[in-house]
């Protein structure tokens, strides 16, 4: 009898235990902003993707920097065009470069009555490993 008693009383301490547990993780969850993350790389150290667009002509930049350790950098730019709620690549770009550094620069003659953005994939390698990131640009419209 003495048995039954202590398994009541420990499972109603851990169901009591359990249910403290669970609003106070659900409260400081709601409370993050996405200001609050940030993303942490092992070999990506800062990267950037822009836009430009005068005249017609939309000029192209993305630029990353690896950690000191990386044997390769490659970035591929895309200029997207939003048609119909959706984003179509125009035109993509890919540079490779050894070193801390990589960047690209194109130009692309753009039609007026759109919205466009560049995305960009950026890649290091360190040997047989590599660490992929993604880029956007601001949207800008032409």
């Amino acid at each position: 009898m003495k048995i039954k008693n202590e398994i009541k009383i420990l499972i109603i301490s851990i169901m009591l235990t359990f249910s403290f547990i669970v609003p106070i993780s659900a409260t400081t969850i709601d409370n993050f902003n996405d200001s609050d993350v940030e993303l942490m790389y092992l070999y990506v150290k800062s990267e950037k993707s822009q836009l430009n667009i005068s005249n017609g002509i939309a000029t192209i930049k993305a630029s990353m920097k690896s950690d000191l350790e990386v044997d390769k950098s490659l970035i591929t730019s895309r200029l997207q065009k939003k048609v119909n709620g959706e984003w179509k690549t125009v035109e993509a770009w890919t540079v490779s470069k050894a070193g801390i550094t990589c960047s690209l620069e194109k130009t692309k003659s753009v039609s007026k009555g759109y919205e466009y953005r560049v995305f960009s994939t950026m890649k290091s390698y360190k040997g047989d490993k590599s660490e992929s990131v993604a880029s956007f640009s601001e949207v800008v419209k032409y």
